[in-house]
Parts: C-alpha cells; sequence; structure tokens
C-alpha cells in the first residue's frame, strides 16, 4: 500500500496572478483587459455563523463534497478502492476540514480575467 501512496498524483498546479499573465502574455493572443484576485472564505457565506460546531460541520461537508467531485474517480481507479471505503475517506476529511475550521478562518482565492483578442 506504501508504494501505492507513494506513485498517487493529483494532477492540480495553481498559479499565482503573476505567471497568468506571463503565460497569457507569452502565448500572444490576448490582451489582458482586466486580472483581478479576491479571496473567499471557504464556508462561501452559506454558513452565518462559523464559530458553531454546526457551522463548521457543514463547511467540512461542503469541502469534502467538492473535493470528492474531483477527487474520487483518480481515488478509485489508483487504489482500486469501493464505494464504502470512499464514503469512509471523505466523512473522515469531512470531519477534519470542520476542525481545521473550528481552529482558523481559511480562504482560497478566484482570480477574474478579462481579456481582448489581439487583432491580427
Amino acid at each position: 500500500m506504501r508504494k501505492k501512496i507513494d506513485s498517487f498524483n493529483a494532477p492540480c498546479y495553481v498559479p499565482c496572478a503573476k505567471e497568468i499573465k506571463e503565460g497569457i502574455e507569452k502565448e500572444g493572443t490576448f490582451i489582458i483587459d482586466r486580472l483581478e484576485a479576491f479571496e473567499v472564505d471557504w464556508q462561501g457565506g452559506f454558513v452565518t455563523d462559523i464559530h458553531t460546531e454546526q457551522g463548521n460541520g457543514l463547511s467540512g461537508e461542503r469541502m469534502a463534497k467538492t473535493v470528492r467531485a474531483v477527487a474520487e474517480s483518480m481515488l478509485e481507479s489508483h487504489f482500486h478502492i469501493g464505494q464504502d471505503t470512499m464514503d469512509v475517506l471523505f466523512a473522515r476529511f469531512a470531519e477534519n476540514v470542520s476542525t481545521y475550521l473550528s481552529k482558523t478562518r481559511a480562504n482560497h482565492t478566484n482570480f477574474v480575467i478579462s481579456l481582448v483578442k489581439k487583432k491580427t
């Protein structure tokens, strides 16, 4: 099992605003009209009182569902695990996120980019 864990690779790269800008400029097809970054609370505004056990639990469940939607098929195919094991894995993940959110406030960054195609 250790070999399987060590060989698992979730292909994800999260660039910063500077890297996004450089990539668009290097590609050359578009001009950046506007590039803005803003932070979004992990709770996403859905839970009004995040400092309650219930609020953190709901946020943990929502985050686990989001991650599961992206990662479940990769985990299933790499580790050859069934639905029951997957349910337990993401229930534990939701608990861990809930515990984390009870101790700290977490954000993620979203970018909004407006591009204009260069005239040829």
